[in-house]
């Protein structure tokens, strides 16, 4: 029997791993105390999911159609079908997702569509916050953890995007922000401002004077007298 299918308008995203199938592992997570880690197509209970908020008058009327769908399928030993969807404050949380495989072979994950519907890339990276209509398969079942109805995802349109930002283990402080000038009013306090270079100012050159002969007012030397010769030959003698 052919399962019924329904559309979800216009819903918040919340937590989609969407783009790779993902498992629940024991020691996995960020803290390593467990939680839903990327996996094989082939790992234990790897599914592609996402939750999504959900006005009350979108619960009731997925409810409805979840009911329907039910009782279609219902069996005499199956319990009446309980209230599926987790109530935060004015607004409801729904679960819609699908197996990475059926019987040992991987399936194709659920489609994504922009606004225009256009066929997005695989392996988009979908994200929380942002407003999405879910194609989903309605799937009664009866197992030994319970009844209900899956919500087993075909497909997603991405109606507003949100973009993603990386989330930070820091909290706001005074100091340092991006842009900010003080770093460099800092290392002038430390080294001093650095002088701008001024243009070189051609100076004239240093008048040259001419040099002076300054002629000095010797007396002319007098005439040597007459040596006496015999005199000096005289002496030699002696």
């Amino acid at each position: 029997m052919t399962k019924p299918t329904f559309m979800i308008n216009n819903v918040e995203a919340l937590y989609p791993r969407l783009d790779q199938p993902y498992h629940f592992q024991t020691g996995g997570g960020k803290n390593g105390l467990g939680g839903t880690v990327p996996c094989d197509v082939l790992a234990q209970n790897a599914e592609y999911t996402t939750n999504f908020k959900m006005t009350g008058a979108q619960a009731k009327e997925l409810f409805k159609a979840m009911v329907a769908a039910y009782e279609e399928f219902k069996q005499d030993s199956w319990p009446d079908l309980e209230m599926p969807f987790k109530k935060e404050e004015k607004s409801f949380i729904g679960k819609a997702k699908i197996p990475a495989a059926f019987n040992g072979k991987g399936i194709e994950p659920p489609r994504h569509f922009d606004a225009k519907n256009q066929r997005l890339e695989p392996g988009f990276q979908l994200t929380t916050g942002s407003t999405i209509k879910l194609f989903v398969e309605l799937v009664p079942y009866n197992a030994s953890m319970g009844a209900g109805v899956s919500l087993r995802l075909r497909a997603v349109q991405v109606i507003k995007y949100k973009e993603f930002v990386a989330a930070s283990p820091f909290e706001v402080e005074e100091g340092f922000t991006q842009g900010d000038s003080s770093t460099g009013d800092a290392i002038d306090d430390i080294f001093g401002p650095v002088d701008e270079p001024q243009e070189a100012v051609e100076e004239e050159p240093p008048t040259i004077k001419e040099p002076t002969v300054k002629v000095s007012k010797k007396k002319k030397a007098e005439p040597a007298g007459e040596v006496d010769l015999a005199s000096m030959l005289d002496s030699f003698d002696d």
